[in-house]
């Protein structure tokens, strides 16, 4: 199943482009500040180390995947 396939069945079918315009700018957003700021971050902080680049990510990742779980599991929903 796809991602942005999940919560379809809470959204209004009249309101499936908006959402789906929100979930792609949730995509786009981050890769276009990833393009505009990595390249000074790879040659001043990393210096030009592709190793180093690779921890950076797995490092950033590993980040990502323990903030999820600062998310409340019991949270009510509200349905439009």
């Amino acid at each position: 199943m796809l991602a942005e396939n999940k919560p379809t069945g809470s959204i209004p079918k009249e309101r499936y482009g908006v959402y789906m315009g929100i979930i792609n700018r949730m995509i786009i957003v981050p890769m276009i500040l990833q393009t505009i700021s990595f390249g000074y971050i790879y040659t001043h902080v990393l210096g030009e180390n592709p190793g180093q680049a690779i921890t950076c990510a797995g490092r950033l990742l590993l980040l990502a995947a323990l903030s999820t779980m600062s998310i409340p599991k019991d949270r009510t929903r509200e349905r439009w």
